[in-house]
């Protein structure tokens, strides 16, 4: 079961590491077309929050990984 959840995660980071790199190839050939760019950028992250996040389970590991991350970074900064 763990390793499922691993399974997933690793595969919603790759669709996240895929659609970025469609978006700076995307920015590359439509250099004066920032408006559609912008909103492409919305539609996928939309996209990638409905289809893939929604459905896997590995959201909910990625959540409290990020939620984990924040609080740790706010510590840092506070004790920095």
């Amino acid at each position: 079961r763990f390793l499922m959840v691993l399974y997933y995660q690793l595969r919603v980071w790759i669709n996240i590491v895929q659609c970025y790199n469609n978006i700076a190839l995307l920015k590359i050939i439509n250099n004066n077309n920032r408006m559609f760019v912008k909103m492409f950028i919305i539609k996928t992250k939309i996209h990638y929050l409905i289809g893939s996040w929604a459905k896997d389970t590995a959201f909910l590991s990625l959540f409290l990984f990020i939620v984990l991350l924040l609080i740790k970074f706010n510590n840092f900064i506070t004790s920095w």
